[in-house]
């Protein structure tokens, strides 16, 4: 669940969170940030999964810049999709899941295989061309530990004990909160916006003395998302 890092000095760490199935924007955002593989670390917060018309493109592509030990990708909630729809209770919470959401990896697949979901059958079958992907997820660490920053995906009070699962993966408003590390803390998961009073932004969010940073710019959830990158 947690993962130590020890990042070399004078190198540029790279933080992108909930792209959400926009690879195209990703890719554009990596290059405005002329983002060197060699050099450069890259984090993903989680949350690529989901919401945008690239999901598996996405993924894939993830899957790829992992291999990278310079890369560190961690899980989101959305990211959790295919975990729900791992067992037959699942499925059927997954047929309502797919009414939901206009976009997701179980739609994008079945669509490139020409099923049609109708049943849970139908979704189990799809979930049996998605595994690659599933055992890739379920592999992510939830927590990224260094010795002056710390990141996941929502949010965190404590190292000192496993924090549940589900405060890490979806607590909002996190900013408004506190923690007792002596790290920063970087999230994504809630979009700044809504930490917006006077003035509307998009832009990263910095409380110093909480020690807290989010940078979810709401990114293919609303017309006037975007995706941030924090360096």
């Amino acid at each position: 669940m947690y993962t130590n890092v020890k990042f070399e000095e004078g190198k540029r760490i790279i933080v992108v969170s909930d792209i959400h199935g926009d690879l195209t924007t990703f890719k554009k955002l990596l290059n405005k940030c002329e983002y060197n593989e060699e050099e450069d670390y890259l984090i993903i917060l989680g949350d690529f999964l989901e919401k945008g018309t690239e999901i598996l493109d996405t993924v894939h592509y993830v899957m790829e810049l992992s291999k990278n030990e310079r890369v560190y990708v961690l899980k989101g909630n959305c990211d959790r999709a295919l975990e729900y729809c791992s067992n037959d209770d699942g499925l059927q919470d997954g047929l309502g899941y797919i009414k939901r959401m206009k976009n997701t990896i179980f739609t994008e697949k079945a669509k490139e295989l020409e099923i049609v979901i109708n049943g849970t059958d139908d979704l189990k079958e799809v979930v049996s061309h998605l595994q690659e992907e599933k055992e890739f997820i379920d592999s992510l660490p939830l927590v990224l530990v260094s010795d002056r920053l710390v990141f996941v995906h929502a949010g965190i009070k404590t190292l000192e004990e496993e924090t549940e699962q589900k405060f890490l993966l979806s607590t909002k408003m996190f900013a408004h909160d506190s923690h007792n590390l002596q790290q920063y803390v970087v999230v994504g998961h809630f979009p700044v916006s809504n930490y917006s009073t006077k003035i509307f932004k998009l832009t990263p969010y910095f409380d110093m003395d909480k020690k807290i940073i989010s940078i979810d710019g709401g990114n293919n959830m609303k017309s006037f998302g975007q995706l941030n990158a924090l360096i």
